[in-house]
């Protein structure tokens, strides 16, 4: 790690050169629009490998080691297809090209809760598909993009700061150093994911982010498969939430789809869930459709630990903590991915480092990184907040049940959650409403703002957020405990890359 601090002068200059960290789905589509606005972005991303040709050949022989949930469950919400649309619609063909599948939310619910389709339900469709796939059609469209200079294998080691020698300004990040050279930028864009290294680079010289992080996480137990006649609908919708355990179910690409128990990772009683034959029962007594697992495995159980909530503040109290540097999507801000907003929040934060460039380019790179940051607060902060609102709840659920507790609170912010995934479970009014939070079309404080809705959802205060049809921890535990052992599990099934 190098943070080499020059003595020159910061003078106010427009934003020509960027250099964005990390080549995944954010950091790709941030370098996509800069340079359709005419700026020159070069991309360094430290992993060697670009995509493998076809979709199989990205499942199978893509490499991403600085990726690790790279071959973990993945969605595409409505709102990110919404954004993608609007802004950048040759990644949505692409995708389609590469097989991605066309998806409505809202209807992989059974008719009888959804009432049949109603106008209106188009806003819950989206096209998505694995994560290899759908990084692989990102990148094809990055890589014949003019402006997008994709430099893989290009590892960053740390950042060149020219001091300030003016009164009330402050250093300024004015290059990009790597391994074995470096990179000059007007602005920095770091999109290097929940593993981000430039806090530490930046806290060895006293000028960190502020950081908060959850001190609970999740762990993922993923597996994917495949079929002819591609993923079910009409089963239930992509997340289902149990006592002690949530399951996603999500379709992909190319008749694929892929299935996820998710637990607390303190919940050690669910370690074994890494064993195959423990994976399977457990989904199994979670009521699952059994088409789910009746596909061909395209992988073994891969698991996934130590996933947090994590903020980075920038500007702390307005005043940024160097210049010319901005982060993006999980860079920023993670969130508890089983939500599946990563996607969604990186690209409603490219599009609003778009326009804080056009806004306050003129400025210089201090117009930026402030008007950025504003842009972000009035267009994506309620949004993570909301996230990180019931994440925590549901983090501490998880934990609280596994360890046999009820959980309790008095946040009506999340009372009026589980009413309201009470109340969708019979009421299709409801359940939209329920689905546009979902698939972020909404704040839950817009939707509850609608008298209707406030009106049907208020029987279902107090209710509880399980359905009285659905398992129980004790069915997970029984399932668990009557399926024979293993000496130990496989090479590929130990634990992926847990964070800290």
């Amino acid at each position: 790690m190098t943070l080499t601090v020059m003595n020159t002068s910061t003078r106010a200059r427009t934003v020509r050169d960027v250099v964005v960290l990390g080549a995944g789905p954010t950091g790709l589509t941030v370098a996509l629009l800069l340079a359709r606005t005419g700026l020159q972005v070069v991309v360094l991303d430290r992993d060697v490998e670009p995509p493998a040709g076809p979709a199989e050949a990205a499942w199978e022989r893509w490499s991403r080691p600085g990726v690790n949930q790279f071959h973990q469950v993945h969605v595409a919400l409505p709102r990110w297809h919404q954004i993608i649309s609007a802004e950048l619609p040759q990644i949505g063909a692409t995708l389609r090209s590469l097989g991605g599948s066309e998806v409505n939310l809202l209807h992989l619910y059974p008719r009888s809760l959804t009432g049949a389709w109603q106008a209106g339900d188009e806003r819950f469709t989206t096209v998505t598909g694995r994560r290899p796939v759908l990084e692989a059609a990102i990148a094809g469209v990055a890589a014949a993009e003019p402006g997008v200079d994709i430099r893989r294998g290009a590892r960053a080691t740390g950042l060149l700061l020219a001091a300030s020698t003016r009164a009330g300004e402050r250093d300024r990040v004015v290059a990009v150093q790597t391994t074995d050279h470096s990179v000059e930028a007007d602005l920095v864009v770091d999109a290097t994911g929940h593993r981000t290294p430039v806090p530490g680079w930046l806290a060895a010289y006293g000028r960190a982010p502020v950081e908060q992080r959850a001190t609970v996480g999740l762990t993922y137990y993923t597996r994917h498969f495949r079929s002819p006649d591609g993923p079910p609908t009409g089963t239930g919708g992509a997340l289902t939430h149990h006592e002690s355990y949530s399951v996603l179910t999500l379709p992909a690409d190319n008749g694929t789809w892929g299935l996820a128990i998710i637990v607390s990772s303190t919940d050690r009683s669910m370690r074994r869930l890494r064993e195959e034959a423990c994976w399977e029962a457990a989904l199994r007594a979670s009521g699952i459709d059994d088409y789910w697992l009746a596909g061909e495995p395209l992988d073994d159980v891969r698991p996934l630990a130590g996933l947090q909530d994590v903020t980075r503040d920038y500007t702390p109290g307005g005043v940024p903590v160097v210049d010319g540097l901005v982060a993006v999507g999980d860079a920023w801000t993670t969130t508890s991915p089983f939500l599946g907003r990563g996607l969604s929040l990186g690209a409603l934060g490219a599009v609003a480092l778009r326009d804080a460039v056009a806004d306050g380019g003129r400025q210089g790179s201090l117009g930026v990184v402030g008007r950025y940051a504003e842009l972000l607060g009035a267009r994506v902060a309620p949004y993570v907040e909301a996230t990180l609102g019931f994440g925590r709840h549901r983090v501490a659920q998880l934990a609280a049940e596994a360890a046999g507790q009820p959980y309790v609170t008095d946040d009506r912010a999340w009372l009026g959650s589980t009413a309201l995934q009470a109340g969708a479970r019979g009421d299709p009014v409801l359940l939209r409403a329920h689905s546009m939070i979902a698939s972020m079309s909404a704040l839950p404080a817009e939707v509850f703002a609608d008298p209707e809705i406030l009106s049907r959802v208020g029987r279902w205060f107090g209710s509880s957020p399980y359905p009285p049809d659905r398992p129980g921890r004790a069915a997970l535990v029984e399932a668990l405990d009557r399926t024979p052992s293993i000496s130990s599990p496989s090479p590929s099934t130990t634990m992926q890359g847990a964070l800290s």
